[in-house]
């Protein structure tokens, strides 16, 4: 049998300071600041490796946390 984890949140700093630079940056961004949430969420490689190994979790289904892209002007260059 395998696990899937399908509500699984990530972000990059890139992402983080955009969203945190908007006029009216989204309230949600303070849970990411809360304990080790913001270094949890940015860690793509080995912790989240291990804590996935250690649920029993075999694949991870990755979404950006909330609220993502959408508030970002759509001609705002990539970075």
């Amino acid at each position: 049998m395998t696990l899937i984890a399908i509500e699984e949140h990530w972000v990059t700093p890139d992402l983080t300071s955009a969203l945190k630079a908007l006029p009216r940056p989204d309230e949600s961004l303070a849970f990411n600041e809360m304990g080790d949430h913001r270094h949890r969420l940015e860690d793509l490689g080995e912790g989240r490796i291990a804590a996935m190994d250690a649920q029993g979790i075999d694949i991870s289904v990755l979404a950006l946390t909330p609220p993502a892209t959408q508030p970002l002007s759509p001609s705002r260059p990539a970075t």
